[in-house]
């Protein structure tokens, strides 16, 4: 089991914390950059074209090779959750 590396991060004030992970965009970037460091990747056929799309207020990528549908937050822990993830960076 991974451990949050946000919450175990050495020095990492309240101030810094905010800084970094303050907004909803900022966690969902840094939650992107976490889940895709090459950039994005279909879970299933491992495209890399995609599009993008909203509903609501989820943003969808869809693969252009296979156009399977894919959330950033689909297949992790924070999939159905209602909690803003500004409140699980912090956790």
């Amino acid at each position: 089991m991974s451990i949050n590396a946000v919450q175990f991060q050495a020095g990492l004030s309240m101030s810094e914390f905010f800084a970094s992970y303050g907004t909803q965009a900022k966690c969902y970037r840094a939650l992107y950059k976490w889940r895709w460091s090459q950039g994005f990747r279909c879970p299933s056929c491992a495209g890399r074209a995609r599009s993008r799309f909203k509903r609501g207020a989820t943003i969808y990528y869809q693969c252009s090779a296979c156009r399977h549908q894919t959330s950033l937050m689909a297949g992790t822990m924070f999939e159905g959750t209602k909690l803003p993830l500004r409140t699980w960076m912090l956790c």
